[in-house]
């Protein structure tokens, strides 16, 4: 039986080895490696109720003593321990600091809730964290909530933007920014955060800083889309980072990963999974990068009604290198011009981001097996001195169609000196300061109703892009037709908010199906459109090879018994 089960191993491994390899995805093993080792060890049962430390959870009388009294109790058992918090309870709380080897347990229907004073939290802005996760061995789970209780600092505003409560502090320089971000990793080694709803965020709702080893599962994170600056996940200058399965739907980025320190880079990122949505950009890469990043890996998301979907901006002297997108879907339309984000599906930048700035480089990019639906094209834009070097668009569908009356026209390439740039032409795909750029498998429909900036299908600056091979480049024209109803594609989308809540119905009931229908889409299987022939070839190879590597290691065990020699799986099994 364990020959069995051994043999079963090696070929699982195998093919997934030769599967890897075809796809050529050398940045995804190494990912995946990494992010493996960001799950620690099981934390003993020794568990810290907050209630017997003074805990009531009634949503008035704040209970901060007697949760960190808690996490400390648990801290001084040897082996660590997990505070646990009470189903229907609401725990109104100031600053929690979690420590080594100690684990947050929030059941259904447990809630715990900010507060909004000033001297709820430390005297720094750089501490500002309702909790704050400043340990090794140590992180959260359960299906209960995390509320920043953000309804606390807005007012007024209009209808795209809320007008935010800032607290007038010395300790922080820019005013916009003045308040609590809810959940920080900071300064740590294996943390776990898994199944808890961070809601209502005021500013990041989950900030993971100088880290190693931290993952992300099945998060949701719904924030106010009125919000300025509410982003989900932020990860700056940490390693080693998993994100599975979120649902994050943001007011600014879903997902940014940055680089604030000049000695901290961003190493081995895994994105597997996931549903984002974001009036700004759903996954940045950028803008801050003082130190580089490299192998970073995003596959099976599904992104939907984002300003931006997938982005790029290097505008510091770090580089952006080794980076895939693997099986994205994304959809990309209009919202009002104060957002970042012009409608475009993918968007890469490397530009000054002042007079005389330094700016380093973005090499190694992939796209594979990406179908977007959006009402303006791709931008690849470096510039005099960064150009974009060895981007891969294999297996591209993209679908311009228009889903809103916002006018475009523009071209936006904030945050640095060019801004915004207006009154200009859409192309479906528009190329500066690029070398070695690759479009391989790639098909353009110009749908229905059309937008009047629509251009050109392929737009290259002269001079300023070389080495460029398209290979099978296909393009439809649908947008001729009669325009239809205007009023019927704006309503056709519905609002942001109708679905926000049509996730959150289908997560709480426990219904799966809105997931899956979208983790295929994210697959490249949407309507018509399905993977490219180039990966499916790749596919059959893989198979093809493994078959013959299970044939060999048949034949070799048959082989070796007629000699007479203990096969090499009894080997390593009785080893």
């Amino acid at each position: 039986m364990k020959t069995h089960i051994l043999v079963v191993r090696y070929v699982c491994l195998a093919g997934f080895l030769l599967l890897q390899l075809a796809a050529g995805q050398d940045e995804a093993l190494l990912a995946l490696e990494a992010a493996e080792e960001a799950t620690p060890t099981p934390l003993p049962e020794f568990k810290c109720p907050v209630k017997d430390y003074g805990a009531i959870g009634d949503g008035t009388a704040y209970d901060t003593k007697a949760i960190q009294t808690a996490i400390d109790a648990c801290t001084k058992n040897k082996d660590g321990g997990v505070v646990t918090f009470d189903e229907g309870k609401q725990y109104l709380t100031g600053q929690i600091i979690v420590k080594d080897g100690v684990k947050l347990r929030l059941p259904k229907s447990a809630t715990i809730l900010a507060g909004s004073k000033r001297e709820n939290y430390p005297k720094s802005f750089t501490d500002w964290y309702l909790i704050l996760f400043q340990c090794q061995n140590c992180g959260a789970e359960g299906q209960g909530r995390i509320d920043m209780q953000g309804t606390l600092w807005t007012y007024g505003g209009n209808m795209e933007r809320k007008q935010v409560t800032n607290w007038d502090d010395a300790s922080c320089q820019m005013q916009d920014e003045c308040r609590p971000h809810l959940v920080g990793v900071r300064d740590s080694f294996q943390v776990t955060i898994q199944g808890v709803e961070l809601y209502d965020a005021v500013h990041w709702a989950v900030h993971i800083l100088r880290s190693e080893a931290v993952a992300l599962m099945g998060v949701s994170i719904w924030g106010d889309p009125l919000v300025p600056l509410s982003r989900g996940i932020v990860v700056d200058s940490s390693r080693r980072i998993y994100l599975g399965g979120d649902v994050i739907s943001t007011a600014d980025n879903a997902v940014t990963l940055q680089t604030t320190a000049a000695d901290k880079p961003i190493e081995f990122v895994l994105v597997d999974g996931g549903l984002f949505q974001s009036k700004s950009v759903a996954i940045q890469i950028g803008d801050q990068t003082r130190a580089h990043m490299t192998t970073l890996v995003f596959q099976n998301i599904t992104i939907q009604q984002s300003h931006r979907g997938l982005a790029i901006a290097v505008r510091d002297e770090g580089s952006v290198s080794g980076v895939q997108f693997t099986n994205i879907s994304v959809e990309a339309l209009f919202f009002e011009r104060s957002w970042n984000g012009a409608a475009e599906p993918i968007h890469i930048t490397a530009m000054p981001r002042t007079v005389g700035t330094k700016v380093g480089t973005v090499t190694d990019v992939q796209f594979t097996n990406i179908s977007a639906v959006a009402e303006a094209g791709i931008v690849v834009a470096g510039s005099p001195g960064s150009t974009i070097e060895g981007l891969v668009l294999e297996g591209l569908q993209l679908e311009l169609t228009r889903q809103t009356d916002i006018p475009g026209g523009f071209l936006d390439y904030r945050p640095g000196l060019r801004g915004l740039v207006d009154d200009v032409t859409t192309s479906a795909i528009f190329l500066e300061h690029a070398n070695h750029a690759t479009l391989s498998n790639v098909e353009i429909v110009w749908g229905k109703p059309a937008r009047p900036e629509w251009g050109q299908t392929l737009e290259i600056t002269p001079h300023s892009v070389h080495a460029i091979s398209v290979q099978n480049l296909f393009v439809h024209d649908e947008s001729a037709h009669p325009a239809g109803d205007a009023e019927a594609a704006g309503s056709a989308r519905g609002t942001m908010m109708e679905w926000v809540r049509k996730i959150q119905a289908n997560l709480r009931s426990g219904n799966g199906a809105f997931l899956k229908l979208e983790a295929n889409a994210a697959r490249g299987v949407v309507g018509r459109r399905a993977a490219s022939s180039a990966s499916v070839a790749m596919l059959v190879l893989s198979a093809i090879m493994a078959v013959a590597l299970v044939g060999f290691v048949i034949y070799d065990q048959i082989t070796r018994r007629r000699n007479g020699a203990k096969p090499t799986f009894e080997k390593v099994a009785s080893a």
